[in-house]
């Protein structure tokens, strides 16, 4: 789906969008950590739809979190959480790049 980017917004969308569902619906149980269900939204994201797409669910998903969970703004849980996001992104982005060489290795071997 990487060579499809606009497959991998469409990902971005729908992970995000039921990563809030589902952290919408636990609230009473998992209200004090609002980042459960978003990191792996942006992490699987990422890994199926590359690097623009997991850079989208990133900005997604912090609106979504600032938007219904967390009920003020400060600029270094923003910072923060900016840092993590993109330090996430770019290492799965990493991971999916060599993925790629080994495996364009393998058939080249073949």
């Amino acid at each position: 789906m990487r060579q499809h980017p606009s497959l991998g917004y469409a990902t971005a969308f729908v992970a995000v969008g039921l990563a809030t569902l589902i952290q919408w619906l636990g609230q009473d149980q998992y209200g004090g950590f609002p980042f459960l269900t978003i990191y792996p939204a942006v992490i699987l994201t990422t890994l199926i739809g590359g690097l623009g797409a997991g850079f989208l669910s990133a900005v997604l998903a912090g609106l979504s979190q600032w938007g219904l969970f967390i009920p003020t703004l400060r600029w270094l849980a923003v910072a923060s959480y900016a840092v993590d996001a993109t330090v996430c992104v770019l290492l799965i982005a990493f991971i999916n790049r060599t993925l790629d060489l080994l495996l364009g290795n393998i058939d080249q071997e073949k």
